[in-house]
This record gives C-alpha cells, structure tokens and sequence, in this order.
C-alpha cells in the first residue's frame, strides 16, 4: 500500500569492532524499539536479516537465550543472511538486552559500513512487514569507520610514576580537525559526566549539550539513543527557559518533549533566535553498565527553519574508563575523526597528608632548584605546579610558607586539588581546574587505531611535592 510506513521495530548497535583492515570483525547487536511494542513485552519473534552483496560474512549468531521455550536460527541458506525464529513463555519486559548477536567480517578493505535490510518481521503476531500498516522490509546502516584510542597519565613530579585509578571521559565525533564545528543543522557537546564511575559503579550519567550551528527561531530533531540509555531526558538551557516565578517569560517553548522507546524526540520555537554556537538545551541520559563502553547518540530529522527537508545533525560518542596500574587507559568503537578527552581525579587526598618536606621541596624549587628527592638540575613543570600552593604563578618562599603551616594547622575537610596538564601546556599554571580540563588537548584528529596517542598527559595534586610512590 502506498500508505504503509516502515516499522523500523528492530535496530543494530555495533561493537567490538575490529582493527580496520581486510578481514577485520565486528560484532552486531540487534533490539527491538520498545516504543514500537503497544503492550510493552514480547514472547515470541521471527524476522530475516540480509546484509548481501556488502563484503560481509556471517561467521556467528546468537539469539537470546529462551526460559521455557526454543529457538531456530537458519544460517545454511547464506552467509549473507538470517531468518530467526524464537518464542518463550513468560514475557520479556526488558528492551535494553539484545534479541541476537551477529559475528561479520568485513572482507573487503575495512571499510563496509553494514546496511542490514530486515523483512519478514513478526513480533507476538504483529506483523511488521504486512504491506498495508508497514513497508515490505526496512533497513538499518550502521557506521562502522570505528578505532580504538588510549593512552598512558604519569605523575608530572617525575614523568615516570603512572597514575592508576584516575577517570577519563572522551567525546568523538566525524567532523575535521580543521572544521571541529558544524557550519549547518545541530549537534552535541560532552558538558558533565558520572564523577564515581567505575568498573564497581558501572552506570554512567551524561550531561550533552545541544547546539546549534546557524541563527534560528525553530527546532525539531530525534535523538536515537544507546539501547541501555535510560531516564533520558531533555532541558532547556535556563537562559531560554524564564522563570514563571519572578515573571521573566519564557524565551523559548518546547511543543513536544518526549523518549519514545530509543528515540527523544524534541520541537520548540522561539521568540528571539539562537545565535549560531548558542546551547538550546541539554541533554541528560544514564547509560546502564556503560563504563568502558562508548555509546552512540545519533541527531536525526533535524531542522531548523520551516520547510520539511531534514538538515545535518553531528552525532556524539562518548565514553568513560579508568586508567590501569600502568597509567594506560583506552576507549574502544571512536569514529575516525575528531575526540577530546579530560580528566577527573579520583579520591581527594586531605590536606592533613601534607608534610613539612613538601614545604621543604617548595622551598628548593622557589630557588630555581629541584626537589632533594629528584636527581636532575632543573624541576619538572609538574613540580612547579605543585609547589604553587597560592597559585600566584610562580614559586616563592610564600608557598613553603603555607604548606608549613597547612601541615601543621590543616583546615578541617579541606581538600588538595588535582591538575591535569599535557605536551601544549607551558609555564606555570594558575587556573586549578578539577573537572572538565580544557587545558587538554581538544578535537584532536584520529584517523586509525591509536592507542599510544603521545599527548604527555601529566597529573600533580596542588601541594603534594613528595616523591611519587612514598
């Protein structure tokens, strides 16, 4: 029927993606949008996934695993296609899990990104390729111009110690190193992220900003979330938003606001345009288990004046890990383009931990000289750092002052604080950031598997002079 529409009830993620290459591998995982199931569980499912004529071929699929029930999984018939076949008794309420895993390898250069083409689908008798509600098939692409990334964090007091347990967030998206922001349509920047994640606390909230790369009155995008995302939602920056209370009136309005399934789905106008750069809003989203892994927030549908054709939108992937007992860290599945990463320090050391040898060390550098502990002729730019206790900019016979007496007259609860830096800081620093550095590298170009990527990423604590490792 010409008024049939596509169901696009099931969607692969990739992961695990292989370094790029012939014959390298990657692992899909197909979900069903929960937004397109009326009672909200399932229990029985068939459905063909074709992926021919691609330079792809299956090498493995796994279905999720029936209590009660069976499955069938006919792979005989091509290595390019599967029709599945599953049912269980009890109702599975759960859409975050994968209903399959397929195994490809991209045969040709590495360089295919999967378009999997679904048909035959039928979901507790619903049929989704019925020729009258729906469209005979629908498709997915996934984009699989994937890399790993990492890198090692020393101690800045000797450039050797590695730093373990400190956590780093990365945001990655295709754009050029030359042309890190969009000229047209939205995209998405990494504002804030979970400060506690770990492998022991693995949920990860993500704080997106969404902004705009033209001056316009209207909004409207889709946001295809990662299929573990949950409590999603989205706010209008509060320079937008007014405040009813104090009779400031709203600048912009939202009309619609709302998660359905994997999907946000946002639309709003203002009565003064956005300036191009300007923040609409942000996004806030809890990616379940997410620690270690990247997750994708694909924009799509975008517009941003009246007519009906959908304009670019940059999609975002982020991502959290820890560093190692090496100092190394390293986030798998970031597109080939453009990443930041920062740094968050971990457990706050107390003041109460500095001793009269820090002052003793800050007193050596404020001369010009190095820390009795060290054996070169000159300090590390991570030991001036730390020897600036006042942060005037440079090190003086102030600094062993106050760190005498802080060792001897600690303020109660009071906190050192952490500060990252890398090969383009220079001189003495006198901004102490903890969180969100900018002081790192940003839109950083990657173009293949890196993970030595040679930033000369150092840490210090403001105080803390002692040889590392004491």
């Amino acid at each position: 029927s010409s008024n049939s529409s596509a169901a696009n009830v099931l969607y692969g993620q990739l992961r695990d993606v292989g370094k790029q290459g012939t014959n390298r591998e990657m692992l899909v995982d197909i979900f069903i949008d929960a937004a397109k199931i009326t009672d909200g569980n399932f229990q029985s499912l068939n459905y063909t996934v074709d992926f021919a004529n691609q330079n792809l071929d299956l090498l493995d699929y796994k279905q999720l695993k029936p209590f009660g029930g069976y499955r069938l999984t006919d792979t005989k018939s091509a290595v390019d296609k599967v029709t599945a076949a599953w049912f269980q008794p009890t109702a599975v309420t759960d859409f975050s899990q994968p209903i399959a895993t397929m195994k490809l390898k991209n045969t040709d250069l590495g360089s295919t990104n999967p378009l999997l083409t679904f048909t035959k689908v039928d979901i507790d008798g619903v049929d989704f390729n019925d020729k009258l509600t729906y469209t005979t098939s629908f498709t997915d692409t996934l984009f699989a111009n994937l890399i790993d990334v990492g890198d090692t964090l020393l101690n800045g007091l000797n450039n050797i110690t590695p730093m373990e347990g400190e956590l780093v967030a990365v945001e990655a998206s295709t754009r050029s190193g030359l042309l890190p922001t969009p000229t047209v349509g939205l995209y998405l920047t990494l504002n804030d992220w979970s400060a506690g994640a770990s492998a022991a606390s693995p949920d990860v909230q993500y704080d997106l900003n969404l902004k705009t790369a033209v001056a316009t009155p209207v909004i409207k995008f889709k946001i295809d979330l990662p299929a573990t995302a949950t409590n999603t939602t989205f706010l209008l920056d509060d320079a937008l938003d007014g405040d009813v209370a104090n009779g400031v009136a709203a600048i912009w309005t939202l009309s619609e606001n709302t998660v359905e399934g994997r999907s946000l789905v946002v639309e709003g106008t203002g009565s003064a345009a956005l300036a191009p750069g300007a923040t609409l809003g942000k996004i806030v989203s809890t990616v379940m288990n997410g620690h270690g892994k990247t997750a994708l927030f694909d924009i799509e549908n975008v517009h941003t004046d009246a007519d009906t054709a959908f304009e670019t939108g940059r999609d975002l992937y982020v991502a959290t890990a820890t560093t190692n007992d090496l100092g190394q860290w390293q986030v798998n599945d970031l597109p080939v383009g453009i990443m930041s990463r920062y740094y968050e320090g971990a457990a706050a050391k107390a003041q109460s931990s500095i001793t009269a040898m820090d002052a003793l060390h800050a007193l050596q550098i404020s001369t010009g000289s190095f820390a009795s502990w060290y054996s070169s002729p000159t300090p590390t730019e991570g030991q001036i750092i730390a020897a600036d206790f006042d942060g005037s900019g440079k090190v003086t016979a102030a600094d062993a002052l106050a760190l005498l007496q802080v060792s001897l007259f600690p303020q109660v609860d009071a906190r050192m604080d952490w500060y990252f830096y890398d090969a383009l800081t220079t001189g003495v620093i006198t901004d102490n950031v903890t969180k969100n550095i900018k002081g790192l590298s940003e839109n950083l170009r990657i173009t293949s598997d890196n993970l030595i990527l040679g930033q000369n990423d150092r840490v210090v604590l403001i105080g803390d002079t002692t040889e590392p490792g004491l």
